[in-house]
């Protein structure tokens, strides 16, 4: 069953021993399978659990059924996320969501669960940088600016909280 009542979710804060698969899982779901792209995210992924400063990440995972325990979405809270916006931040970051999962709600849970760890930070304001404003304009996101990235229009949003 792949319903989202199947699914939990953690910080990753809570169990960095999960920094490995997440970033196996977002090298797969990018389809970078270099060593040297592995090794980034792990780098990114460990810096999340073990000492981001106001900095974590959500965990989606299966919760029960043959493939309990699988990773099936993850997105982080960070403090800079492009480079051209870097007087805005934080930020929601690596929003993934495995492939059998797409066009259900688990991107917006996700992005909600950010949220509350930003409120929990103390952030009044979160902004994104996606290729799908639209999505995360239901959500309540604003356009604020639009900008290229690999030759791909994306915008930078950003909502009050």
């Amino acid at each position: 069953m792949t319903g989202l009542q199947t699914l939990d979710f953690i910080r990753l804060s809570e169990l960095p021993d999960l920094a490995a698969p997440c970033a196996a899982f977002h090298a797969d779901l990018s389809g970078d399978d270099s060593i040297e792209g592995y090794e980034m995210r792990l780098a990114a992924f460990r810096k999340l659990a073990l000492d981001g400063e106001q900095e974590d990440a959500i965990v989606a995972y299966r919760a029960d059924g043959e493939k309990e325990g699988q990773i099936v979405g993850l997105a982080a809270l960070v403090q800079t996320d492009t480079e051209a916006f870097d007087d805005l931040g934080p930020w929601i970051s690596g929003i993934s969501v495995a492939p059998d999962l797409k066009g259900s709600s688990l991107a917006l849970d996700l992005v909600e669960k950010v949220e509350a760890i930003a409120r929990d930070y103390g952030f009044e304001e979160l902004f994104i940088a996606t290729g799908e404003p639209d999505l995360h304009r239901t959500s309540g996101y604003q356009k604020i600016e639009p900008f290229d990235k690999n030759g791909s229009e994306f915008w930078v949003l950003g909502k009050a909280l």
